[in-house]
């Protein structure tokens, strides 16, 4: 089944638009804050460049990618059962393997989708600032509150990028539980028609009429 919601994905445009705008978003962090370093002057800490520490003003990368990011889930990976539905392809799955296999099965895939694309975007966007704003200095004044802070923001300026590999792993974690959270939902409404009836009522109704 993993390889039948692959070729899905692979081979539906929408679905592959959804995945560059992912992928895409936190570069357009990037080009804002070397806007910001071109009027400003001062070259970002790489750490501090990265996608989720929301340094550009206004933070609109974060807001369009990460309070959308389950619509852009659903579309892209979460509407395979509600496809599988129409196709008529579910009931031959459910026969072969049952439905709570099925089920567990649609909801796998998506959190394992969603959670690879979001892990993928952000090792990108790390990678980027890193080459991109190598050897920067500038923290927007942090390191200045070291002295009177918390054990904890020491341990994150001493090793930013373990810092930044653990956020990131649970930024990853919340977005693959967004996926699953749609397949669960195509999963309730396999038809996207409210009033449609599916093979199952009719078959029933069918015995009942017998």
């Amino acid at each position: 089944m993993l390889q039948s919601h692959s070729y899905r994905i692979l081979h539906n445009k929408l679905s592959l638009v959804c995945l560059l705008l992912i992928l895409f978003i936190p570069c357009v962090e990037i080009i804002q804050l070397l806007m910001t370093q071109i009027h400003f002057g001062d070259k970002w800490d790489p750490a501090f460049a990265f996608f989720l520490t929301g340094s550009s003003r206004g933070h609109g990368a974060q807001i369009v990618l990460i309070w959308f990011l389950p619509i852009y889930f659903l579309i892209a990976f979460s509407d395979d059962a509600i496809l599988d539905y129409k196709l008529g392809y579910r009931n031959v799955v459910v026969n072969k393997i049952g439905i709570k296999k099925y089920c567990a099965e649609k909801i796998l895939s998506s959190f394992l989708f969603s959670f690879i694309t979001m892990l993928c975007s952000l090792l990108l966007n790390m990678i980027l600032t890193k080459i991109i704003f190598n050897h920067g200095t500038y923290d927007k004044g942090v390191s200045d509150f070291v002295e009177s802070s918390h054990s904890l923001l020491h341990y994150e300026l001493a090793h930013p990028y373990i810092t930044l590999v653990f956020f990131t792993l649970i930024c990853s974690i919340y977005a693959g539980l967004a996926g699953a959270l749609g397949a669960s939902f195509s999963l309730l409404f396999k038809s996207p028609c409210q009033n449609a009836i599916s093979p199952e009522t009719v078959s029933s109704q069918t015995i009942k009429g017998r």
